[in-house]
């Protein structure tokens, strides 16, 4: 199957993250990249990961791109994902299972004060 993506920018003082993670055959990693308005790359990153779960690694992933850009005095962000079940636990649509609660929790409270 292919498909044609198109990568929307963020608002003219907003970063945008794009993330992803993967877990196969015991081995598991994520990254991201971290891009302006402009659409130019402001850092990418790749981490392995211990976890067992595609879903950790997914939430762990993204929550490395939101430290990063918050520490690199970010205040305003743009988050995209391939993982609906990410959203949704961001969001408070879905009850969080306890393996990727603390990781979201994380996210949560980094989000605060950023738009």
């Amino acid at each position: 199957m292919c498909r044609i993506i198109y990568w929307k920018k963020p608002a003219v003082s907003a970063l945008k993250i794009n993330s992803d993670g993967s877990h196969r055959d015991g081995s598991s990693g994520g990254g991201g990249v971290i891009r302006c308005s402009h659409g130019i790359t402001i850092m990418a990153y790749s981490i392995p990961f211990e976890e067992v779960s595609s879903n950790v690694v997914e939430a762990k992933a993204l929550l490395f791109g939101i430290q990063w850009s918050i520490q690199n005095g970010t205040s305003s962000l743009e988050l995209e994902t391939d993982s609906m079940l990410l959203v949704a636990w961001v969001r408070d649509v879905f009850k969080i299972p306890w393996q990727v609660d603390v990781t979201i929790r994380e996210i949560k409270r980094a989000l605060v004060g950023t738009s």
